[in-house]
């Protein structure tokens, strides 16, 4: 199991970026690094799908999806290499409760800077396979909190596994017209981003709304680490991550 993803502080590049973007900072992005930020046409998204494919796994490190809220909350979604094995977590931050995990997963708070609810499943995916990381919107109340259901899937088989559903609080009705893929060096073992051993993962352009918005390229950040090994290629479709 990994530390709390809100332990630490953040990148201040990060940081900047989403407090334009209006999309709740992870914490999980300090130790990290290497990010692609995502544009979308339109309002109104209820749905966001990426598929990650890990060439490099690396020891304790984080390859995930975040995303936003409209009304100023976040949260994130991705597979994990972890010293204990691998995983699926799903986050939402300020969640009010009410969380139910997926089968074989489980659910509870996290506190530190922010607070919030995720979900865990262990998740044994395979390096060199696709994977899709999907979140959807699946219910909503009056005053604006709506429940949100995420999912991976192995895109080689077809088996798609729920990690858990989360609930916002009250007015965050929709997915903002953003969003950000990361790879997190969370572990940092050993204290040194220049002798970490590195990690590599390709990310399609994410789609919204079941295929019905797509994503457009905005800016990315190498700058974490000093540079060290960091890289974003743009192969028309989809990016390759590497730190």
């Amino acid at each position: 199991m990994r530390r709390n993803p809100i332990a630490r502080l953040i990148v201040p590049m990060l940081l900047s970026l989403l407090a334009l973007s209006g999309t709740a900072a992870p914490a999980e992005a300090a130790q990290a690094a290497v990010h692609q930020w995502w544009g979308y046409s339109g309002a109104g998204m209820w749905n966001l799908d990426t598929t990650v494919t890990v060439q490099k796994p690396g020891p304790t490190r984080f390859f995930a999806h975040q995303f936003g809220f409209e009304g100023g909350d976040g949260g994130y979604m991705g597979i994990q290499q972890t010293p204990h094995g691998r995983q699926a977590i799903f986050s939402v931050w300020n969640s009010p409760g009410a969380a139910q995990a997926g089968p074989g997963a489980s659910c509870e708070t996290f506190g530190g800077e922010g607070v919030g609810w995720h979900c865990q499943l262990p998740y044994d995916w395979a390096v060199g396979r696709p994977y899709r990381l999907r979140v959807w919107k699946v219910d909503a109340h009056s005053d604006g909190a709506t429940r949100w259901v995420a999912a991976v899937a192995d895109t080689t088989t077809g088996k798609e596994s729920t990690i858990g559903y989360l609930w916002t609080r009250s007015g965050q009705k929709q997915l903002r017209p953003s969003s950000a893929v990361w790879i997190e060096d969370y572990g940092m073992t050993t204290g040194n981003c220049a002798t970490e051993t590195p990690a590599t993962a390709t990310f399609t352009y994410p789609t919204g709304n079941a295929g019905q918005v797509t994503a457009t390229r905005a800016s990315g950040d190498t700058a974490a680490c000093g540079n060290h090994r960091s890289a974003i290629t743009d192969h028309g479709n989809s990016v390759t991550l590497a730190e």
